[in-house]
């Protein structure tokens, strides 16, 4: 099965120089999926704020945490994928389904 197809690209992002984005390869609009199984790490969003009304809001987080990521300094050589975000699903399960 094709992961991508439940995934959405992310919004462009500065990528400084020896921060932990130079060992990122990311789902960018013009870029393609990213080969996930051949990575160390793999990061991705949940765009779902359904079922949590103590959460609000939650739904658009992982751009102010991709935001911070991106910018840390690092030394690792640890592969990392970002596969961009899950699109919601028709229904709460759908995305939890997209999830697992």
């Amino acid at each position: 099965m094709e992961l991508d197809i439940f995934f959405s690209p992310i919004d462009d992002i500065n990528i400084e120089k020896e921060s932990i984005s130079e060992h990122f390869t990311s789902y960018f609009k013009d870029s393609s999926f990213p080969d996930w199984e051949s990575v160390d790490v793999v990061l991705f969003g949940v765009r779902e704020s359904r079922n949590s009304s103590f959460n609000k809001g939650c739904d658009n987080g992982q751009g102010r945490i991709r935001k911070a990521l991106y910018q840390l300094n690092s030394t690792t050589h640890c592969k990392i994928a970002d596969l961009g975000d899950i699109i919601q699903g028709n229904s709460v399960e759908d995305t939890y389904t997209a999830v697992s």
